[in-house]
């Protein structure tokens, strides 16, 4: 950061790109630097207007850019953009010209070495043309490659927060859980839940996780699904088919997650209540876009792993495909 005042964290989805900056560098350079967070959505240039504290949501782009600067020679170190999921500019904003306005005011704001801010995106390396797509951004960016934990750091993410709170975990469930999720892109996600689940069938009494509550789990690969049945099962029949329309605009065809406003989903004939549910069990997450909810998936390999979700994908596919050739 020194001396890139661009610099996109580069990985698979699942990774830990969040994370690693959420919890690790802003958490450092919060001491001597200020920082302000993003994510893009629907309309990235409001979002990044919205982010300084003015009275007016203006947004100018040369205004913009000296309130970013005036702020970043205020702070201590200079001020620091985080941009969660730059894919967002792509994939969410469907104005060409919005996304271009956008890339030009980061790109003016963080225009060298000596400039008061500073840039962090995180962005998926299967979108990573992102950063060379528009001209502000082209050439500008250091590129850091976040790559998926070794086998080694996989298991000290298992054992040590364990050991800190005084639980064992039985060694044949490191060596499973680590053998499952090695050189997967979502590693971190599946072990992360897979560990939540564990913690809950723990053995209170002798502080320790077996490896008979870890079979009885089904595993990495099981965990997630097994648990997304248990709570689908536990629905209504109304509801269970609500849970399919739902996800059908959750998830694209091709696995990839799709944030929807809450209240367009929650227009569905009996989605509100089954809406809450799954939010509730942790399938589906909510977060705030400039002052909406709104809805995804918890990841992208809840649409990998399971096998109802997949299989409601490929018959909505070929429902699709038949249409198309009924109409052709």
């Amino acid at each position: 950061l020194v001396r890139a005042p661009l610099l996109a964290v580069l990985g698979p989805s699942g990774v830990g790109k969040s994370s690693f900056i959420h919890a690790g560098v802003v958490p450092r350079l919060g001491e001597q630097h200020r920082i302000l967070t993003m994510r893009p959505g629907r309309h990235p240039m409001h979002v990044l207007a919205s982010l300084p504290p003015v009275s007016s949501d203006s947004q100018d782009e040369t205004a913009l850019v000296a309130r970013l600067r005036e702020l970043g020679e205020r702070a201590q170190r200079g001020l620091v953009i985080v941009v969660d999921q730059l894919e967002e500019l792509v994939t969410l904003c469907a104005d060409p010209a919005e996304r271009t306005r956008f890339a030009e005011t980061l790109a003016a704001a963080a225009d060298g070495p000596s400039a008061p801010v500073r840039v962090v995106a995180t962005l998926r390396d299967d979108f990573a043309t992102v950063i060379e797509g528009e001209a502000a951004f082209r050439g500008r960016f250091e590129v850091f490659v976040l790559a998926t934990p070794p086998p080694e750091a996989l298991r000290r993410i298992v054992v040590e927060p364990a050991r800190r709170a005084a639980v064992a975990v039985d060694n044949q469930v490191v060596d499973d859980m680590v053998a499952e999720v090695a050189g997967r892109p979502a590693s971190l996600p599946l072990l992360s839940f897979t560990a939540s689940q564990l913690w809950q069938s723990r053995d209170k009494q002798g502080r320790r996780i077996t490896h008979d509550a870890y079979l009885a789990l089904g595993g990495v690969a099981g965990a997630l699904a097994t648990y997304a049945d248990q709570i689908y099962a536990s629905l209504a029949r109304r509801d269970q088919d609500t849970v399919r329309d739902l996800f059908a605009r959750l998830v694209a065809a091709d696995g990839t997650r799709i944030p929807s406003p809450r209240g367009e989903l929650e227009e569905l004939p009996g989605a509100r209540g089954v809406l809450a549910h799954l939010i509730d069990a942790r399938l589906l997450v909510v977060r705030d876009d400039d002052g909406k909810d709104v809805v995804e998936i918890v990841h992208e390999c809840l649409a990998e792993r399971w096998p109802r979700l997949a299989r409601w994908r490929s018959e909505d596919a070929a429902d699709r495909e038949l249409l198309g050739d009924v109409h052709a």
